[in-house]
């Protein structure tokens, strides 16, 4: 009797990578909400590494899961840790809006998995 208690307990836990989401959708926020222009390299940088400090934790833990999802979030978190590194050291308005489309990928790749792991973390 004691078993069945707790199998039952634990199939009602959510997964390690619920938290890991919400984490990695914060990070993506502050990304988001930084405006794009000459003097922001400083927050970029710092986003960037919560950025992928936070997609490593997620993929980790959820890639087995959702496969497709993670591949296209390590490979946006990517594409913009490139795009920055592309960056002068004090980039003009126009050389740092030129990353907003790796930006977007990233939100984009987030939102997927967001989606996709949402059942389960609800």
């Amino acid at each position: 009797m004691a078993l069945l208690v707790v199998a039952c307990g634990s199939s009602s836990n959510k997964p390690e990578y619920c938290s890991n989401v919400t984490e990695l959708e914060g990070s993506v926020e502050e990304i988001e909400s930084i405006e794009l222009q000459s003097g922001a390299l400083s927050a970029l940088q710092a986003g960037l590494n919560q950025l992928q400090s936070d997609a490593s934790q997620v993929v980790s833990s959820s890639k087995q899961d959702f496969p497709t999802e993670t591949t296209n979030l390590k490979n946006s978190v990517s594409g913009l840790s490139t795009a920055m590194k592309e960056l002068a050291t004090a980039p003009t308005p126009g050389e740092v809006l030129a990353i907003s489309p790796q930006v977007a990928a990233v939100v984009a790749a987030s939102e997927e998995l967001v989606e996709a792991t949402e059942s389960a973390c609800e």
